[in-house]
């Protein structure tokens, strides 16, 4: 009988730190700065902070959201051609309309051509 709860303990724990280690750390999505405007508008001359702002704000608020252990996604993840994927498919789960996918991917692959921080 010892053993058999000695087993579930050691079993219980186990799930438990593949849950943790599984989810690991977040990726945390930079403001706006400078350097991030400058790529977005070599990219896109028609870009403005406060569309990157916008995206800044439903890539935080619609993509890290949606359930247990559900975190940001690092935009060097994927490739560029990906992410249109990406956007395109979850964009109706997210309630974003056109302009609001656009935003976000915008500030993605902006995010994307940042050098890294060290």
């Amino acid at each position: 009988m010892e053993s058999r709860k000695t087993f579930f303990l050691v079993a219980g724990l186990v799930v438990v730190a593949g849950v943790i280690v599984a989810c690991g750390p977040a990726f945390v999505a930079p403001q706006v700065s400078n350097e991030l405007y400058d790529i977005a508008r070599s990219k896109w001359p028609a870009a403005t902070r406060e569309s990157l702002d916008k995206g800044h704000d439903l890539f935080v608020a619609s993509c890290g959201k949606g359930g247990f252990c559900h975190k940001l996604p690092t935009p060097g993840s994927r490739v560029v051609g990906q992410w249109h994927s990406i956007i395109l498919r979850m964009a109706p789960k997210a309630q974003l309309n056109e302009s609001q996918s656009e935003a976000v991917l915008h500030y993605i692959l902006a995010v994307r051509d940042l050098p890294p921080v060290n």
